[in-house]
């Protein structure tokens, strides 16, 4: 079992994925840090994300074991040496791909620090095998089955649509969001 798990995403907005995602990492961590992009282009301002997140896994039974940074943290402020498993899902996991031309190299050198990668595979968006491959290389790849096809962009659609989020989310991270879902009129 590892010592600490660090787990990178926007939650705009945290959902039942995210909680299956974290679960799964907690069967082979014994802590998971969470740490909350701040990139401009999120919709929910960070505060939202951050309450609706804890609520969510506090809800789910898991804040003993699982650290949300706050108030926002540079990535690069973050001792990286400590961790010893990097948790990610598979949208993030292809970007690894060789031949993405997108991926910046500094990005690449960030994900080559961990010598242990976990990734849920998001309903929809299987792990890209030739990535896959590539990757186990040099690192250790674990892949868990996604359980659950909801993403983030599914439920800012939903919401958007007018149409009902219930089995989406977490019910407190609901009742957090329900007041900002406005803000997901409009794409990015």
């Amino acid at each position: 079992m590892y010592e600490f798990g660090l787990l990178l995403g926007g939650f705009n907005p945290p959902h039942l994925g995210h909680i299956e995602l974290i679960k799964a990492s907690l069967d082979r961590a014994k802590s998971i840090h969470v740490l909350i992009g701040t990139r401009p282009k999120y919709q929910l301002p960070f505060e939202v994300r951050y309450q609706a997140l804890k609520s969510g896994v506090e809800e789910a039974g898991l804040a003993s074991k699982v650290m949300i940074y706050y108030p926002r943290v540079p990535v690069f402020k973050v001792d990286l040496a400590r961790y010893d498993l990097f948790v990610m899902g598979s949208d993030v996991f292809n970007l690894l791909d060789p031949e993405n031309e997108k991926l910046r190299t500094e990005d690449r050198q960030f994900f080559s620090r961990f010598d242990n990668l976990f990734v849920l595979e998001r309903g929809g968006l299987p792990v890209d095998t030739r990535t896959l491959d590539h990757v186990q290389i040099k690192q250790n790849v674990e892949v868990y089955g996604a359980r659950s096809p909801v993403s983030s962009s599914m439920v800012r659609l939903t919401y958007r649509e007018g149409k009902p989020v219930d089995g989406l989310m977490p019910t407190s991270v609901r009742g957090a969001i329900d007041p900002h879902s406005h803000l997901f009129q409009t794409g990015y």
